[in-house]
């Protein structure tokens, strides 16, 4: 798509945000965080390297707290602010599973209905593959949606050139009987939508979602456009240098480049998830019920339609991150979410999940681990046994065999995402044994390394395997 019907397409989804003659977004009235969750994020920040972050924090449907810190752009000396433009990369899995899920109340699409109904010339191999495996990473395809050369990206996509590159994957699984996590499952989910619906994904989610939200700085980073209040994104080098990320250099097509958003936006939409005003209860309990145990080490050890699922000391969490170091964590019995967004990609270390939970701990003190103080631990062979997995972890040579089968998978690519945040912890100093848990059948661990704080839950099968091994970075 040329870049004039892309303008006039955004155009005719109001998408125009911080164009000429836009309307600002309202803001709530201003509550700074408390010192606490102040000194908090300022530490953290300081610690991981993060150039700018915005925090939001909602309850009973209301936005009570945010906060704006640091840097959106370290070049033009530019500070964060609640306007700030950030790509909310994988947050929006929750918006494609609401945006299928509202259309299967309509009659429009099944989650039973098999994928290959829905494309021209569907390969072979997705035979089997169901619109509910999309939502819930349980496809069996991988998580490839570009095409690249030699390790390279191309400049720009199209949405069929994406749609071909992902027909041409071997599925690594046969459908439903795995987990692992897939933007090629949530781009096809797009196209469905597309197709269900009878209009761009876009305009969809527009009118069904952010509108009835009152989410009015939502806009697609598409990278020829002039987008007023955009971030830059950042990565560090192995040495801790920050230097610019170019993922949004990539133009990924008029489907499934970033979508943005402030988070005054994105606790909007926190706050109508927790009063039932864009999507009925119903379907929020749908994406918020278990389909799949993921055992993604890093971040969540079930995961619903489009959203990750745990618990924290038998608190119920319903959460998700995105690649460029934002986050959600809501907690639905307690009626409270907290939204931190960065501009430092999650993979160095930024880690905006542990960041979300970090705050929410402020807030409902029984799902903090932070306050948790440290004990001798009754079982010291089996501590033993954890620090010594954790470092075989970190150093990326895990003992399989110490292990359930059912990790495995979890393990190696936890493996592979704690490659790139290793080098920004420094070395491992101690492990403390915090607490056991009888209701989750976990043991909590705080590991404190030399720049970093991390929280290991770990659990044991009948046969004395390791059957979790959760690592939080809070």
């Amino acid at each position: 798509m040329k870049i004039g019907q892309r303008g006039l397409l955004l155009a005719a989804t109001g998408l125009l945000a911080g164009a000429s003659g836009a309307v600002p977004p309202p803001q709530p009235a201003n509550r700074s965080l408390s010192a606490q969750v102040d000194a908090y994020i300022r530490t953290e920040m300081q610690n991981r390297r993060i150039p700018g972050l915005a925090v939001a924090v909602v309850r009973d449907g209301h936005i009570v707290a945010t906060q704006a810190y640091g840097l959106a752009n370290l070049e033009l000396n530019v500070p964060v602010t609640l306007d700030t433009i950030f790509p909310i990369a994988s947050l929006d899995k929750q918006l494609t599973a609401s945006g299928i899920l509202l259309l299967t109340r309509e009659g429009k699409v099944r989650l039973d209905d098999e994928v290959s109904g829905y494309f021209p010339d569907p390969p072979g191999s997705w035979k089997g593959i169901r619109v509910a495996h999309l939502l819930s990473h349980a496809s069996g395809l991988p998580d490839v949606v570009n095409e690249e050369i030699d390790g390279r990206a191309l400049v720009s996509y199209t949405t069929g050139q994406l749609l071909s590159n992902v027909k041409r994957q071997i599925l690594l699984f046969p459908p439903g009987t795995g987990y692992h996590y897939s933007d090629a499952g949530f781009f096809l989910g797009q196209l469905i939508t597309e197709k269900a619906s009878g209009m761009p994904w876009r305009q969809f989610v527009t009118e069904q979602l952010f509108k009835p939200a009152e989410m009015n700085s939502m806009v697609y980073l598409d990278p020829a456009a002039v987008i007023k209040n955009r971030v830059s994104g950042h990565e560090l080098t192995a040495n801790g240098e920050i230097i610019s990320n170019r993922r949004t250099a990539v133009d990924l097509g008029p489907l499934y480049n970033d979508v943005g958003a402030n988070v005054v936006d994105f606790a909007r939409w926190a706050a109508a998830l927790e009063t039932d005003r864009v999507v009925p209860a119903a379907v929020r309990n749908q994406m918020w019920s278990p389909q799949v145990r993921a055992n993604d080490i890093l971040y969540w050890r079930d995961y619903g339609f489009g959203w990750g699922l745990d618990s924290y000391r038998g608190v119920r969490v319903v959460l998700h991150s995105g690649y460029t170091g934002v986050a959600i964590v809501v907690l639905p019995e307690q009626r409270i979410s907290a939204i931190v967004f960065t501009n430092l990609d999650n993979h160095f270390g930024t880690d905006a999940e542990g960041l979300a939970l970090g705050v929410i701990g402020f807030y409902v003190p029984e799902v903090s681990l932070v306050s948790l103080p440290s004990k001798p631990d009754p079982d010291p062979a089996r501590m033993r046994r954890v620090r010594s997995e954790l470092g075989r972890l970190i150093n990326g040579d895990p003992d399989y065999s110490q292990y359930a089968r059912s990790l495995f998978h979890g393990i190696k690519e936890g493996a592979a995402d704690l490659a790139t945040r290793v080098p920004h912890f420094g070395a491992l100093q101690s492990l403390s044994f915090l607490e056991e848990r009888a209701d989750e059948n976990l043991v909590y661990y705080r590991a404190d390394f030399a720049k970093a704080r991390l929280f290991l839950r770990v659990g044991f099968d009948g046969e004395g395997k390791i059957s979790c091994f959760q690592m939080t970075h809070i």
